[in-house]
């Protein structure tokens, strides 16, 4: 069985929350199971918490994790509920895999946005994570 490993970081009181959109999750992929591997809490300094999720399935193939990840961040950022940065990479390097090889050039990353644009031998790609909504898309220069 693969597993898939993703922290989550909301406000204390949204990390309950989290075992609730794992089950929708897991209704629209019925072959995964998951497992809360643990919750930490950064109070009384922030009013933050990280959950750390393993997402196990007989199977997880590129198209799969791809696939996955990206109704996750969309049902998280429903609840206000965000990825790590390292999280957001790797489904972006996920997404572009079928262009290697390939080099990021640069990167951006905001709790609610990340961009990453990545150089390959059939251009640049730029990929998106704006308020839940995942996008690859070809990077058109300015004035091109």
């Amino acid at each position: 069985m693969e597993k898939l490993e993703i922290t989550l970081i909301c406000k204390q009181e949204k990390s309950v929350e989290v075992p609730e959109v794992l089950d929708e999750l897991k209704k629209e992929y019925k072959n995964i199971s998951y497992k809360i591997e643990g919750s930490y809490s950064f109070a009384p300094a922030f009013d933050e918490a990280t959950v750390r999720v393993l997402i196990y399935g007989a199977s997880l193939s590129a198209p799969l994790i791809v696939a996955i990840l990206k109704s996750l961040l969309k049902k998280l950022h429903k609840r206000d509920i965000r990825t790590e940065y390292k999280d957001r990479y790797k489904l972006a390097t996920e997404m572009i895999a079928d262009k290697s090889p390939f080099i990021c050039e640069q990167t951006e990353d905001a709790p609610y946005f990340s961009q990453y644009i990545f150089k390959t031998k059939y251009g640049r790609f730029v990929w998106e994570y704006d308020k839940g909504e995942v996008s690859l898309k070809e990077h058109v220069e300015k004035g091109k």
